[in-house]
């Protein structure tokens, strides 16, 4: 085991820099693991393969094969008539981009919910006003 020496002169405490929250990542799979385990009856959704880091070549062909900027982080549609619902996940503090701000107004201009969150907690909230995940998932 490594033992590290605290240095008293340095760091985000001693500054008065709250450390960041959980990254953009953690808040995903958090939520992700909440709709494999409490999806409501007549709900779908995924995640679309948009973003991570790609070469030229793999960030081409995608393109090509319609993978857009913007897209939100969770699609969902709901029965009967398969309403589209987009949530977009971000790390606390951190806004919407203008391609996330234009592909959620496309969303909304055919009757699709948007929503986007900074928490864990706040897109439970959203997915729970939507009807998106049972009520007996305690968070």
């Amino acid at each position: 085991m490594v033992e590290r020496q605290l240095d008293l002169l340095k760091g985000k405490r001693q500054k008065g820099i709250t450390p960041p929250g959980p990254s953009e990542f953690e808040i995903h799979c958090t939520v992700a693991d909440y709709l494999r385990n409490g999806l409501a009856p007549g709900w779908i959704w995924f995640h679309p393969a948009n973003g991570e880091l790609r070469n030229k070549a793999t960030g081409g062909r995608l393109k090509r094969m319609g993978v857009m900027p913007g897209v939100s982080d969770i699609l969902l549609a709901s029965a009967p008539y398969a309403t589209l619902h987009a949530l977009e996940l971000k790390r606390k503090g951190e806004k919407l981009r203008l391609d996330q701000r234009e592909w959620m107004g496309m969303v909304a201009s055919i009757g699709g919910e948007t929503a986007w969150a900074d928490s864990v907690e706040a897109a439970l909230l959203i997915l729970t006003r939507w009807g998106a995940i049972s009520t007996r998932i305690h968070f």
